[in-house]
């Protein structure tokens, strides 16, 4: 059994119970058991067989005894004992974002709904208002979610994929140390799209060592099963799920290589014409001229350097105007991860957070920033035990203290206030205006309309108090659709406001997206690339909102956080 059939038999686990109205705490148990079997490297049978289960954060005997009975017999008993206690078919019902477990139960008993197609089947013929609590806008949302959930795919976040084969390559250096020449990710992880297909995976070794290192590469631990192999190339799934091909070239063919399996197609095929516009034939491995003549490249620079152009970013290639801006001189100089000086988004244990105020501020301190501000939920996002105006007088004290203990770096205080559905934030413009960083998000209610979404948006980026609009369509990658908006007239008023627009950084999220980001660019708006964190560790994603910022087109000049605190402060003022 993979890890992922396991992780599927605990997800499901958590449904029911949660249908049932069961105990919390083992819910959340079982779910985070369900996330953590599912992205994890290694077999957990094999886990199993070595006696190391309980050595995995979060589970624990009782989890690995299930773990085991599961893998022995392949059924879980509880979970077969509560499903014979309920309706068939009704738990699948909650994975629509828009039904939990008291709308999942009302559908059955109501109308018999028992599978998503019955649920589609009946917002379609327009019986679902029948259900108590169930109006014509619930219904929208309804539909939405089932069509949200229709177009989910098995693609993985950058922030699952990307770390996940950089320790692929290591593990295979590692494994052999003197063979492996170069090593890259590919395709659209090396061009850091938000979510990822397929693991690309390119290596550089001598001709006589390509099959010793494919062997080396099917035989590491995060591999379940091979696909099928040949002396230069692999593809294999892990034990997380996901699938990989590893291509192994000579070093005389890396430049070519490593341009052409980093894409994107349409790029390529650009490249390509240039090439034979100058006489060459440009192929995976070498470029050829009119003479026949053979040339290769030992890094990609050299490649675009022969075709009379600059080494593009890979961020970069998607054939979205690079190539014209690379003739005329004119790429951006993009922003880099150490630019940033500072985050601007971040929770502590005031709301949902998990580390202290000084915690999070001496981690920062670490990374080389000179400045966080800690924005903790507005009161009312109760489920994120937001903060009341009197809350936030007591947690300034305690950033006062903790700025006291951190010498040349800086605490502010902040606030994450919510956009409220009528349009109107959740703290007084008095309360605002005491904050030296107010981030107004949208958590709720983000099935309206266009115009309504729109005009909540509107209503924030126009108060003089307000800052930043954070993770602006509020979606969760391969979760949640995001907010249906107007987002020309969003850009152009939050341009002429001279509001920042965050570009959240947690993989989850990366809200602005690209297209968004460079619009919001070509507009004149500045943009925050913030870390979203709820921990210290949560600080590590800030690559991937810079990678982010990349695709936009961001320089640093485009990125308030790259300026230093003084010019921070007189800007937000």
């Amino acid at each position: 059994m993979t890890n992922q059939q396991i992780a599927t038999h605990f997800a499901r686990l958590a449904d029911v119970m949660e249908l049932r109205g069961d105990n919390l705490f083992k819910i959340r148990a079982y779910r985070r058991a369900a996330q953590t079997i599912d992205g994890y490297p290694r077999s957990i049978a094999a886990l199993r067989d070595a006696g190391s289960l309980t050595e995995i954060d979060g589970i624990g005997s009782a989890i690995a005894d299930k773990i085991g009975e599961l893998l022995d017999t392949g059924r879980l008993s509880l979970l077969d004992r509560l499903e014979a206690e309920l309706p068939a078919g009704v738990a699948t019902l909650m994975q629509v974002p828009e039904i939990g477990p008291k709308s999942a139960r009302a559908l059955y008993d109501t109308l018999g709904i028992d599978s998503i197609e019955a649920l589609a089947a009946a917002a379609e013929a327009g019986r679902l208002e029948a259900v108590k609590g169930i109006g014509p806008r619930t219904v929208q949302r309804i539909v939405a979610g089932i069509e949200a959930l229709q177009r989910r795919s098995d693609r993985s976040l950058l922030g699952v994929a990307l770390p996940r084969a950089e320790a692929l390559l290591a593990a295979l250096q590692a494994a052999a140390p003197n063979t492996v020449l170069h090593s890259s990710v590919a395709g659209s992880l090396r061009r850091c799209l938000p979510t990822i297909g397929d693991m690309d995976l390119l290596v550089a070794a001598a001709p006589e060592d390509g099959a010793t290192l494919i062997a080396t590469f099917n035989a590491l631990p995060w591999v379940a099963q091979s696909f099928g192999s040949g002396e230069r190339k692999s593809r294999v799934q892990l034990h997380s799920g996901e699938e990989v091909d590893l291509r192994v070239v000579e070093p005389r063919h890396w430049g070519c290589a490593l341009a052409y399996f980093t894409g994107s197609k349409e790029h390529n095929i650009r490249i390509r014409e240039i090439a034979q516009r100058q006489g060459y034939s440009l192929n995976e491995y070498r470029l050829v001229d009119s003479a026949q003549q053979e040339h290769y490249f030992e890094r990609e620079a050299e490649l675009y350097d022969v075709l009379g152009l600059p080494w593009i970013p890979p961020t970069l290639r998607e054939d979205q105007g690079e190539i014209a801006a690379a003739r005329a001189g004119e790429l951006p100089e993009l922003v880099q991860l150490s630019d940033l000086r500072g985050d601007l988004h971040m929770h502590s244990r005031w709301s949902d957070g998990k580390a202290t105020i000084l915690e999070m501020g001496q981690a920062a301190k670490a990374r080389g920033y000179e400045y966080i501000a800690i924005t903790d939920h507005s009161q009312s996002l109760g489920m994120t035990g937001g903060l009341t105006p009197d809350q936030l007088i007591a947690q300034r004290y305690e950033i006062i203290n903790a700025n006291a203990k951190l010498g040349d770096f800086r605490i502010l205080q902040g606030a994450e206030v919510e956009i409220k559905a009528d349009g109107t934030l959740d703290y007084p413009d008095e309360v605002l205006a005491q904050l030296d960083v107010v981030v107004a998000s949208m958590h709720s209610g983000i099935r309206g309309g266009r115009e309504e979404n729109t005009r909540r948006l509107l209503n924030a980026i126009r108060n003089p108090h307000v800052h930043i609009i954070g993770h602006m369509t509020n979606r969760l990658l391969g979760e949640r659709e995001g907010a249906d908006l107007d987002v020309t007239e969003i850009l152009r008023s939050a341009a002429e406001h001279g509001t920042i627009l965050e570009i959240n950084a947690h993989p989850k999220r990366l809200d602005l997206d690209a297209s968004h980001g460079r619009e919001a660019i070509e507009m004149g708006c500045l943009l925050s690339i913030d870390s979203d964190a709820h921990s210290t560790e949560g600080l590590e994603v800030m690559r991937y909102g810079v990678m982010q910022a990349q695709r936009a087109w961001a320089e640093a000049e485009d990125v308030i956080n790259s300026r230093p605190l003084e010019e921070l402060l007189g800007y937000l003022s």
